[in-house]
C-alpha cells in the first residue's frame, strides 16, 4: 500500500510530460492548502511556498526559464 505522506511526482521535463505533471502538481498544492496562489498574483507566504514546490518539481532546463518568476500562475 502506498503511503499518503510519500508523494512521488516526476519533475517537469518540458512538453513531453507537462499535462500529467501539472495535474499532479496542482493536486499537491491543493493537498498542502497552497492552491489559491495559482489564481492570485499577490506575493504572499502561500505564494512563495507554492512557487518553491513548483520549482522543485522542474528538471534543470525548464527551471532556467522560471528561475526569476514570482508568480505561481506564470511558473
Amino acid at each position: 500500500m502506498a503511503s499518503i505522506n510519500k508523494i512521488d511526482i516526476p519533475k517537469l521535463k518540458g512538453t513531453e510530460n507537462y499535462i500529467i505533471w501539472s495535474i499532479r502538481t496542482k493536486a499537491l498544492l491543493v493537498k498542502e492548502d497552497l492552491a489559491n496562489p495559482l489564481e492570485d498574483y499577490s506575493i504572499s507566504a502561500k505564494n512563495s511556498k507554492a512557487l518553491a514546490i513548483i520549482k522543485l518539481l522542474y528538471e534543470d532546463n525548464p527551471l532556467l526559464y522560471v528561475r526569476d518568476e514570482t508568480s505561481t500562475k506564470r511558473a
